[in-house]
């Protein structure tokens, strides 16, 4: 099988959240798309998010953040570490909320690109989430995704 698949939500935990998407494209590609600053720029965030600022410290204990900003959900800031870095298969971060300058609860994303053919297999791993987060983080990561997915098309 070869090209877009259907994006899938499972839900293996009350804590966690898994997605994973078939997209036409390499490993390497979606690596760049997904650690590359200028790129992220370019897709990140939920429906009509807008990213203003973007910045990645690409190394084990190396800090990200991302500023976004969206009539849905106003101006909000994410945030986090790199916990684990296997170029161009896997990324392992914490990822956390930051409110009035301090970041909120810690939850680990983990993001791997298997390359299948001419497609590349997308999954996005999400645990540790309050009972909060694991209701509307799937809304979020779906429609962020569908820009990934978008952007990665007109890259490849």
């Amino acid at each position: 099988m070869s090209g877009l698949g259907e994006l899938l939500l499972t839900r293996p935990g009350a804590d966690t959240i898994e997605l994973e998407r078939r997209i036409p494209g390499s490993a390497r590609l979606f690596w760049r798309l997904w650690t590359d600053p200028d790129h992220v720029r370019r897709w990140w965030g939920p429906g009509d998010a807008h990213t203003t600022a973007c910045q990645i410290d690409l190394r084990v204990g190396g800090a990200w953040r991302i500023e976004f900003t969206s009539a849905s959900y106003g101006d909000k800031v994410l945030e986090g570490t790199y916990t684990a870095l296997d170029e161009p298969h896997r990324l392992s971060f914490t990822w956390a909320w930051e409110e009035n300058g301090v970041a909120g609860h810690r939850s680990l994303v983990t993001v791997s690109f298997e390359d299948a053919g001419a497609d590349c297999i997308l999954r996005v791993h999400h645990s540790g989430l309050t009972s909060q987060q694991a209701e509307s983080h799937p809304i979020g990561w779906r429609s962020g995704l569908e820009k990934f997915t978008e952007y990665a098309l007109e890259q490849g």
